[in-house]
């Protein structure tokens, strides 16, 4: 068993506030929830959902890297409205409030790798891929989707993959309700960027980061340099400090 099956009644009652009215889209098995998120957004136009599977068999994240979505995971996507000015933000910023949650409600301290990686004690926990559905006058509609190891034990990931993913249940020995735990992440993520003040959303990263420190290798043209991270910087970029520069990095970049 890998965790309590999924109850859209218990789904339900823990939304609150402005997640109160979203609309569950649940089902046992889906090739990416965010496809699914992405379809159910063509078809309604509407923004007041979440799409959210027991089993991913096509599950993805950022450069379409493969993510393993066994049962006892959650996962999930979830169109937002968010202000333009915002948009840079938004995946950062729901990293702090899904890190939050765990860290409040179960004191699970998960960090943030930047860009868009929960990591405990370097172990990856969670990805985040965010997406421009559309774009209006003055705000876009994203969609992000969240790869969460909730449950799952250490022998549903491969063999390759044990010593640098783990799931919030090998980290506590406890079982999680899914259905309770997204619906309280989305009370947390339904506010994620949407009025977060740029210096105080630094300040928390900063204080959440796993990368602040470690060295890495970064690409400036054809060459490849290594440098060492410091922060992230109000504009989301990442700080680095590189034979003797500084460079403010939007793209990719290696740990090493």
């Amino acid at each position: 068993m890998t965790g309590r099956l999924f109850s859209a009644d218990r789904f339900r009652a823990s939304l609150k506030g402005a997640a109160a009215g979203r609309n569950l889209h649940y089902f046992d098995s889906v090739v990416s929830t965010s496809l699914a998120a992405r379809q159910l957004y063509g078809v309604s136009g509407r923004t007041d959902f979440v799409a959210a599977a027991k089993v991913q068999t096509g599950g993805f994240g950022k450069y379409g890297r493969k993510w393993e979505s066994p049962e006892g995971g959650l996962w999930f996507s979830f169109p937002a409205k968010v202000k333009k000015r915002a948009v840079p933000l938004f995946t950062l910023a729901a990293g702090r409030a899904l890190a939050g949650y765990f860290i409040k409600r179960h004191g699970v301290g998960l960090q943030i790798k930047w860009p868009n990686d929960l990591v405990y004690d370097g172990k990856k926990v969670c990805g985040i891929l965010t997406e421009v559905l559309e774009t209006k006058k003055t705000y876009s509609v994203l969609l992000c989707g969240v790869g969460l190891n909730l449950n799952n034990t250490r022998f549903q990931f491969p063999p390759a993959l044990r010593g640098s993913v783990t799931s919030v249940g090998l980290i506590t020995g406890k079982k999680y309700d899914p259905a309770v735990t997204l619906g309280g992440l989305l009370n947390d993520l339904d506010a994620a960027g949407k009025n977060a003040d740029p210096e105080e959303l630094a300040e928390s990263l900063n204080r959440l980061s796993y990368s602040s420190g470690r060295e890495v290798r970064i690409r400036r043209g054809e060459d490849l340099i290594k440098g060492v991270f410091r922060s992230i910087t109000p504009e989301g970029c990442a700080l680095i400090d590189a034979e003797g520069k500084e460079y403010r990095i939007t793209g990719d970049l290696e740990y090493l």
